[in-house]
């Protein structure tokens, strides 16, 4: 009987733990998120910008590049031409003058998403970006170097942003409070 009671009071103890546990992983998120968006905020009126723009390609498609192909890649002015091959270092300097334009990137191919495989990262000693694509891109390619053909896309940070993400973030915490208020019941 002892022993039935000790066991009870152990499996109760882990419930009740594993929900606290939860809860406190919750507001460690909820934190992060908010110092987060503070860094931007800071950030933003320490520089005296009003935005912050992450650029990244939207994937068409890529070529794997041989060695005689990578000799033939001569930096281009900041004009892009057609077929115009950037270096990421280019890429980075130019990518708000070709927003929604297709382009072509030269890089190594560092990681690829492990979850869906349609997120890439493109790097070299100059940068890195990330190109996004609708199908999943071949494990094969990591440690290749390609030339990615891809639209830029720009994720812009400014304070409605900030807003939208600070508002979304507190309405996901209600609501998860709200859910396990009802749990609980």
């Amino acid at each position: 009987m002892i022993k039935n009671f000790f066991i009870l009071l152990i499996v109760t103890t882990l419930f009740v733990s594993c929900g606290e546990e939860s809860e406190v992983k919750e507001n460690e998120q909820l934190t992060n998120i908010k110092e987060q968006i503070q860094y931007y905020r800071d950030s933003m009126k320490t520089a005296g910008i009003d935005h912050i723009s992450f650029y990244s390609l939207e994937y068409v498609s890529h070529t794997e590049n041989t060695e005689q192909e990578n000799n033939d890649i001569i930096k281009k002015d900041s004009i892009a031409e057609e077929n115009t091959i950037f270096t990421l270092g280019e890429f980075n300097s130019v990518a708000g003058d070709y927003v929604g334009k297709e382009i072509k990137v030269v890089g190594i191919v560092d990681h690829l998403c492990k979850h869906g495989g349609k997120k890439l990262l493109l790097v070299s000693d100059e940068g890195d970006t990330h190109v996004y694509a609708k199908n999943r891109f071949e494990d094969k390619l990591v440690g290749s170097e390609i030339t990615v053909t891809g639209i830029v896309t720009e994720d812009r940070i400014d304070e409605a942003y900030l807003l939208k993400w600070e508002e979304d973030v507190i309405n996901k915490h209600n609501s998860n409070d709200e859910t396990n208020e009802t749990d609980e019941n």
